[in-house]
């Protein structure tokens, strides 16, 4: 009994790593949703720890609609035209601000470009904008609606099939490609022109309904296979942007309701604290009897 329970110890503990790192079935969180916002097609959202507020929007016109959430999911504020054609948007954690990459963000002229937005005291849109500087030509495309790492500062920018491309935030410079492991993660597809980034797990974040709708999850620096998780209750999820992950929760439109849901993907830092010491308890007592019948 001593060598199982140290073997399940092992084994718990090594899995801290791996796939274990994630749940099995994301734990739904808030919900976001664009009804009242003009437009189309949802794009990605993001969240601004200073405002504390979510981020987000249509893309196919510049002409359509912006929104601000509270950490509830309360509508803050709908502004309309949000004046750029909206792809992706970030909270760059090195500069401390909120970026949008718009459609043909290698044009970086006019509504076209990697932008900083400026927001007002209250952190609400005001429909301006101001070049970072950054032409973004090494994008796959110009549809595409890459993630930032502040860890890196990187722009991660993915359109289809499994390999993404790695472009550095202050340059546009394309630094590498990843190779994701769809082998391993069963699926030969995610959603297109979107890929999502992790910070606490340093992974990088796809959905696909190949074995259920569920997130797919990618080492960051080396492309490997890191986890799947499960998402419950989407009814009509999209197959083109529509994700990202913001405040530590992944977000999938479902066009059923007109709204992102919100998912935990990882345990609380506790969960994995209380599991060790639960098990180390167990075989704490089951050795202790042993002890003593000896």
């Amino acid at each position: 009994m001593q060598t199982a329970c140290r073997l399940l110890l092992a084994g718990l503990i090594s899995g801290l790593t791996c796939q274990a790192q994630f749940l099995t079935t994301g734990i739904p969180t808030v919900t976001l949703s664009l009804s009242g916002v003009d437009g189309s097609t949802p794009m990605t959202l993001a969240w601004h720890p200073g405002y504390e507020q979510y981020y987000g929007g249509r893309g196919g016109n510049s002409s359509y609609g912006g929104i601000v959430w509270d950490a509830t999911g309360a509508v803050v504020q709908i502004l309309e035209p949000i004046n750029i054609d909206i792809r992706s948007i970030n909270y760059n954690a090195v500069e401390s601000r909120l970026e949008i990459v718009s459609y043909n963000a290698a044009g970086g002229t006019g509504e076209y470009g990697y932008k900083i937005v400026t927001l007002d005291e209250a952190g609400l849109f005001t429909g301006n904008y101001s070049p970072t500087g950054v032409t973004l030509s090494t994008l796959p495309s110009g549809q595409t609606a890459p993630a930032f790492d502040a860890m890196r500062n990187v722009l991660y920018g993915y359109d289809s099939g499994n390999e993404v491309r790695v472009i550095d935030a202050t340059n546009g410079q394309l630094l590498s490609t990843l190779t994701l492991d769809f082998t391993a993660a069963g699926t030969t597809f995610m959603n297109t022109y979107v890929i999502a980034y992790a910070a606490g797990p340093d992974a990088l974040l796809g959905f696909t309904t190949t074995g259920g709708n569920r997130v797919v999850a990618f080492s960051a620096a080396t492309g490997e296979f890191l986890g799947s998780v499960q998402l419950p209750g989407l009814v009509s999820p999209v197959t083109s942007w529509g994700m990202a992950y913001a405040n530590d929760q992944v977000f999938v439109f479902d066009y059923a309701l007109d709204a992102y849901r919100g998912f935990t993907l990882v345990p609380e830092p506790g969960t994995w604290a209380l599991l060790l010491s639960g098990l180390g308890l167990v075989c704490w007592q089951v050795i202790r009897r042993r002890n003593r019948r000896a």
